[in-house]
């Protein structure tokens, strides 16, 4: 399956097709390699033939800051859209770097002053976004934002009053005033946010996305990290801090503490989003630094499986690649690999135990009957357990 390569001209706002100059390099980068990195913008990363015998393409014709997109505009599907960094060339070949213009706008850009508003956590979001964010992009708007699937007790979040604040920073804080919250950039720049709710069985609005054995590389890595170890927790919020910790694992290890700032309205969401980062954090789960699956190979309906259906923050299922370890991941990042004879999607995945909320009875599967419930088990258990 091919891709097009368009480059949009700021007069004529319209798009060329530059895809016959684009050489064996298409690198494409979203989100990123682990579970405690910081989610980066999106970037991609073309190289073109500069003199060939189909012509030569005019550098000139990638102005810094205009925008590109990698595409596929008959099959209806897009993979990058961005702006223009950098440009360079040598007498055979020229590349070419552009990154999204979500979170880089958004770490640029400065918000002069914000009264101090709240409410519901989708509310307070939007309002963020559409009140103050979206000046930041003039007069043309930003990318958008999506946010997905809340629970059924609302987070309540207050922005203080702010001068001068970085757009990224107040963002990033009232995403972590959600427990387990994920924000991420989709493939346009487009600003997305999913709670804990989202990577519940019970309440997910699609089921995991999966990944077959015939189609994974035989080349992966597992690991596991004590810098993602926590066993104790402060969450500033908007009167105080909570903390939560788990004294046994303090008293065999010592102290791992994790830091989180809020902008959580009171002190039961606050300690609700410290005790998810305990429950999860206490014995971190495994993260796969890399699963290869080349794409060439499969059918165009399955290729399109992949394209739309995989994202940053997908649920996905992948077969037992060791006994005993999990199977269930949620995509952190995303690397293409495209040319002219292939295309590779390589995952970087992250234990789904590490985003997964307290357990709901709708979240126990139908087959397990009262007697194979351990009788010792308590609620409050459930908070760290899960009955599967």
């Amino acid at each position: 399956m091919n891709v097009d390569v368009r480059i949009k001209d700021p007069a004529t706002l319209i798009f060329t097709n530059v895809r016959d100059y684009v050489l064996q390099g298409i690198q494409l980068n979203f989100g990123r390699q682990d579970f405690t990195s910081t989610v980066s913008s999106n970037r991609a990363s073309i190289r073109f033939v500069y003199d060939s015998s189909i012509g030569s393409i005019d550098p000139t014709t990638f102005g810094l800051g205009n925008e590109i997109r990698v595409d596929n505009v008959a099959q209806g599907f897009g993979l990058f859209g961005g702006l223009i960094t950098d440009v360079s060339f040598d007498k055979d070949t020229l590349q070419v770097t552009a990154v999204s213009d979500g979170f880089s706008r958004l770490g640029r850009g400065t918000i002069d002053s914000i009264t101090t508003f709240g409410g519901e956590f989708d509310d307070v979001f939007t309002d963020l976004y559409n009140n103050y964010l979206n000046d930041l992009w003039g007069a043309a708007g930003g990318p958008g934002v999506i946010v997905g699937q809340l629970g059924p007790v609302p987070e309540l979040v207050t922005v203080p009053t702010l001068t001068n604040a970085s757009g990224i920073t107040v963002l990033q804080t009232v995403a972590a005033s959600a427990p387990n919250g994920f924000l991420f950039e989709g493939p346009g720049g487009q600003l997305y946010f999913k709670d804990q709710n989202y990577f519940r069985p019970s309440t997910w609005p699609v089921p995991p996305f999966t990944i077959t054995e015939d189609e994974i590389v035989d080349d992966w890595q597992m690991t596991k990290t004590i810098g993602e170890k926590a066993n104790r927790a402060q969450v500033d919020y908007s009167s105080g801090t909570a903390t939560a910790e788990n004294a046994a694992d303090i008293s065999a290890f010592g102290v791992y503490e994790t830091s989180l700032a809020t902008y959580a309205t009171d002190l039961t969401n606050a300690q609700d989003i410290a005790d998810r980062q305990i429950a999860n954090l206490t014995n971190p789960g495994w993260q796969i630094s890399a699963i290869t699956i080349p794409l060439s190979p499969l059918s165009t309906v399955r290729q399109l499986q992949y394209i739309n259906q995989t994202v940053i923050g997908t649920v996905v299922d992948i077969p037992e690649l060791y006994t005993g370890l999990p199977t269930r991941y949620i995509v952190q990042g995303i690397s293409d690999s495209i040319g002219r004879d292939f295309w590779e999607r390589t995952f970087y995945l992250a234990d789904w135990e590490l985003f997964r909320p307290a357990q709901w009875w709708d979240d126990v599967p139908a087959a397990i009957e009262w007697d194979d419930v351990d009788p010792a088990l308590t609620w409050d258990e459930m908070i760290t357990e899960w009955i599967n």
